[in-house]
């Protein structure tokens, strides 16, 4: 388990440059508790398994698919129309 600490210590590291996600504040909120590397692993992979973190990037492609397909402003007013968010 101590050979992979430092391999986790420096991807927080690195990911601490994306701003606070919520899979990582769930993670750093389980650290906060003394929690183990493991169980705080655990805690921001729960919270990115929800469709609104998780799942983005699926919808943020299948958003810039339809407006390479129908143009930008169509896809825009068509999502805005029909009450549906615009992901990204």
């Amino acid at each position: 388990a101590e050979r992979h600490a430092e391999l986790l210590r420096r991807t927080l590291v690195l990911l601490a440059d994306q701003e606070l996600t919520s899979s990582a504040f769930a993670a750093r909120v389980a650290a906060s508790t003394g929690a183990s590397l493991g169980a705080c692993m655990l805690a921001g992979l729960a919270a990115f398994s929800g469709p609104l973190h998780g799942d983005a990037i699926t919808r943020v492609h299948a958003l810039i698919d339809d407006a390479r397909h129908s143009g930008a402003e169509q896809t825009v007013r068509r999502r805005l129309a029909d009450n549906k968010s615009l992901p990204g």
